[in-house]
């Protein structure tokens, strides 16, 4: 029986959609129902639980008030045991909880908040389509902090046409000030289907990323950039997400989620009403990869960390040797060109 130490739990409700997001999710009002076709899906899978990270993610998991959380943990753990979870992480909108939902957050388990600050500058976060502004983000994270989270992440997207070098010494300056354990910084990427693909022309030219991305590995020299995106105080790394990077078993419940449990990857339907039929029918089906596909998952997966890979597992070409560097039998991509980094990953595997 696979053992499976990860659970992700994918709420899709968003109370609107941001102009930059592929991920699935809908605007349309939440249903407490969603949680017992959740509790549903879990019923459908004979694994060995023994978890020790959980992530809500989204969408919108703050769209639900923490009671819905409770009543939901209540109920999970009449069906795995949850005794050695050492990471509950929740991505929130800054907007959505006052100060007594953090709290109450706090009191049910949740040790690790994801806050989507995306930007304390209002312009920007106007351009992102981001429906809340700089003080909530920031009466947001003093109130988490207040209620007793030591454990936060803040979400910073870079790159915006018309941002400058100055205001996003000035984001980073911002986020460092609230003193999180955790800050992941995500270029801005136009994602086919997404309100901004139509401005696509319009993005940042590839020297001024660089020098962005420059600029953010001098300033962070207080915490560790363990992935091409994320930077973390010692210890703070996020359990969950090293789940994926390192290629681990995860399961993932709720419309749209994905999943890996030893040779298979499977995935819900991107769609609500899609996936509650496929839980009732008790339908899901598994694809299989094979041995080459996994070496090459695994690669690509491991090669994003400073933790790297295995270096038994790949040959890098003697013109390649400048951007990596290997120790105690593991091999990794240099930080410093972790920005090309896919363009270098495809010429190992």
């Amino acid at each position: 029986m696979p053992l499976v130490e990860h659970l992700y739990i994918h709420i899709p409700y968003c109370s609107s959609k941001c102009h930059y997001c592929d991920f699935y999710s809908v605007v349309e009002k939440e249903e407490d129902s969603y949680f017992d076709i959740l509790l549903e899906e879990l019923k459908l899978y004979d694994f060995d639980f023994n978890i020790k990270t959980v992530y809500f993610g989204g969408g919108t998991p703050s769209i639900f008030k923490p009671k819905h959380y409770n009543l939901f943990f209540k109920k999970l753990k009449n069906l795995i045991d949850l005794s050695k979870v050492e990471e509950i992480t929740m991505e929130l909108n800054p907007k959505d909880y006052e100060k007594d939902d953090f709290k109450e957050l706090y009191d049910i388990g949740i040790n690790r908040l994801s806050f989507g600050v995306q930007s304390f500058n209002e312009h920007h976060l106007l351009w992102l389509g981001r429906v809340h502004k700089k003080e909530d983000a920031i009466k947001s994270i003093l109130y988490a902090k207040e209620a007793g989270f030591e454990n936060i992440n803040l979400d910073i997207i870079f790159g915006m046409p018309e941002q400058t070098k100055e205001e996003f010494l000035e984001d980073i300056e911002t986020a460092v000030s609230f003193e999180p354990t955790h800050i992941s910084f995500y270029m801005l990427t136009y994602y086919p289907g997404t309100a901004l693909y139509s401005k696509k022309d319009e993005q940042k030219h590839e020297d001024d990323i660089a020098l962005f991305y420059e600029l953010l590995r001098k300033t962070l020299k207080d915490y560790i950039h363990y992935e091409i995106s994320n930077f973390a105080k010692k210890a703070y790394e996020s359990k969950h997400n090293m789940a994926y990077w390192e290629y681990k078993n995860y399961l993932g419940l709720g419309a749209g989620a994905h999943s890996k449990v030893e040779a298979f990857m499977f995935s819900n339907p991107k769609d609500i009403n899609l996936y509650k039929e496929k839980v009732l029918k008790k339908h899901f089906s598994l694809k299989a990869i094979n041995e080459e596909e996994h070496k090459k998952n695994k690669i690509m997966m491991g090669l994003r960390t400073i933790k790297g890979v295995d270096s038994s597992l790949i040959n890098i070409p003697h013109h390649l040797k400048d951007f990596f560097s290997e120790e105690n039998g593991r091999v990794f991509i240099k930080p410093e060109f972790w920005l090309i980094s896919n363009s270098i990953i495809s010429e190992v595997i």
